[in-house]
């Protein structure tokens, strides 16, 4: 995130083949990194390291837990990376969904993530 590999914690996951269905669910608390704002003083850039997928989503909460109203947003198809924009500095609470679809399968996983955004 800007720049800063942060670690994540899986928060949750489905899978489904043709013969079953598996799901996992949790709200993780991720230890917090200190990331630098992005050039101009907002924003959030977001890339994921990830093989080929069908969608990204992240969904941003203001604070250390995700319990307020999230900003949400779609990565470009065929990108892993996006940007939230006009994101102040402060403490947020990042989840990212990806979701994949095979042949025989399909499923997503979501990861958890906390960050400190501090002014450049």
């Amino acid at each position: 995130m800007n720049g800063v590999a942060v670690p994540g914690t899986a928060a949750g996951s489905y899978y489904t083949t043709r013969c079953s269905t598996s799901v996992g669910h949790g709200i993780p608390s991720p230890d917090a990194v200190t990331v630098p704002a992005l050039s101009g003083g907002s924003g959030l850039a977001l890339e994921v390291a990830t093989g080929s997928v069908k969608q990204i989503v992240a969904s941003v909460f203001a604070g250390e837990t995700p319990t307020s109203e999230p900003i949400t947003l779609a990565f470009p198809k065929d990108t892993a990376r996006a940007t939230v924009p006009n994101i102040l500095p402060g403490s947020y609470y990042v989840m990212i969904r990806v979701e994949w679809e095979g042949l025989f399968d399909a499923g997503a996983e979501t990861y958890a993530f906390r960050v400190i955004l501090r002014a450049s």
